[in-house]
């Protein structure tokens, strides 16, 4: 009797650590990033892929392409592929193992025929705290630059710049912001004044994170006047542009995603719903043309919207254009068409628009060249700072400027650089 007593206690005591033992974690891809984005075949990238495990097992990784070759081994954090001589869109995948869980990335990898074109020429650095999702608004060809986040310092940032292109330097602007400090925020400029709101910061006392307050900022008195707030409610990472001195608000992420559009007329302060288009999105870009706004990208639900469409501000209407995938089965134009992505940036030099940085779930750094009258995209010589999300873009001077953002939540960067779409490509300035 005593012998069956004890064995059952013993079971017990046996089932009771099994199940108070702790379940172990999956490992977490904090990022994965290429060196390079764009290859002509036959070139050898570096692919990295950052990743921890809260319970400190010892992780290994395995890499697989479904062509091109792997030197030096596929295993490992950073490896080496060589690109192959046909050319197309790869998906690098890495598999990470902590011994018990398994988890998987990708990123894309485009291998052209051709030495792209462009030019790419490093700026002076930003002379402010380094940040992502920032707001830039440009007037009377000065562009500034405000608001954003720094995750290393833990703030939410409220200072406002001006790039001064003459001398080539950043200059701040003494004028306390009297809002929130936010990052995700929205601007446009109108009647020669800028107006930047909505946005994110979690360190407000008040019932939601996102922001809906808009703001008007005067650079000739260095004055800020509240204006009225935005009628689709709190959001954030919504997108903006400006025709004809009026401001247009929409998208973006409210809890939800978000589709409505909403125009602003800064003579009597007032905002105007107007249709929407397309997919949900939050995180999209826009740029305009010849009066005309361009809008593109995002993300909705984990996937990337990939349909395209301009805005017209007379009829108040939306044309849809060619997707900026590989949709069309019929014809060849879009086969190598790697446009689709999130948390980019996008500005219009020339008559062309232009979208570069951002990705999918990481940075990236490809550059794509829109031509409205034929409606078609080209692969540019891509941006040539650290692969990133969360950057700005402006242009001066003819040429689209483009910095700041992070990468995956590990770098935070302060550092700018000016593009030349017809230039040759120069690694040497």
């Amino acid at each position: 009797m005593k012998y069956t007593q004890r064995l059952i206690i013993i079971c017990f005591l046996f089932l009771f650590l099994i199940a108070c033992e702790k379940e172990n974690k999956s490992p977490v891809i904090e990022s994965i990033t290429a060196d390079s984005q764009t290859v002509i075949k036959g070139e050898i990238v570096q692919l990295i892929c950052l990743a921890t495990d809260e319970d400190n097992d010892q992780l290994s990784y395995s890499w697989a392409s479904e062509n091109g070759i792997f030197l030096n081994g596929n295993t490992g954090n950073s490896v080496f592929w060589k690109s192959p001589d046909e050319p197309g869109i790869y998906e690098m995948s890495v598999i990470i193992s902590d011994g018990k869980n398994l988890i998987e990335g990708n990123i894309d990898i485009t291998v052209t025929m051709e030495i792209l074109e462009g030019n790419w020429v490093k700026m002076a650095d930003f002379n402010g705290m380094a940040r992502c999702e920032a707001v830039s608004v440009t007037v009377d060809g000065v562009p500034y630059v405000m608001f954003g986040y720094n995750d290393y310092e833990r703030e939410f940032l409220d200072d406002i710049w001006r790039y001064d292109a003459s001398v080539d330097n950043w200059i701040k602007v003494d004028a306390d912001f009297p809002g929130v400090a936010r990052t995700d925020a929205v601007g446009f400029a109108a009647e020669g004044k800028i107006y930047v709101g909505t946005g994110f910061n979690n360190d407000t006392d008040s019932y939601s994170d996102r922001l809906d307050d808009f703001w008007e900022f005067d650079p000739s008195t260095e004055v800020w006047t509240q204006k009225a707030s935005f009628p689709g409610g709190a959001v954030q990472m919504a997108v903006a542009f400006s025709l004809n001195d009026k401001g247009y608000v929409g998208t973006g992420y409210s809890g939800q995603i978000e589709k409505d559009f909403y125009k602003y007329d800064p003579e009597t302060d007032t905002w105007s719903a107007i249709s929407g288009f397309g997919a949900k999105r939050s995180e999209a870009v826009a740029f305009v043309i010849d009066g005309e706004a361009y809008v593109c990208t995002g993300t909705q639900n984990g996937d990337f919207p990939y349909d395209f469409a301009k805005f017209n501000p007379e009829s108040e209407s939306w044309t849809t254009l060619n997707d900026i995938a590989d949709t069309n089965d019929d014809e060849s134009y879009d086969d190598e068409y790697n446009i689709a992505r999130s948390n980019a940036v996008a500005f219009a030099v020339g008559g062309k628009g232009y979208v570069c940085t951002g990705g999918r779930n990481s940075g990236g750094s490809t550059v794509w060249e829109y031509t409205p009258a034929i409606d078609r995209w080209e692969e540019k010589t891509e941006f040539e700072g650290y692969s990133r999300e969360g950057a700005i873009a402006f242009v001066v001077n003819g040429k689209g400027c483009v910095g700041l953002g992070s990468s995956a939540t590990s770098l935070y960067f302060d550092d700018f650089y000016s593009f030349e779409p017809n230039a040759e490509k120069n690694d040497n300035d």
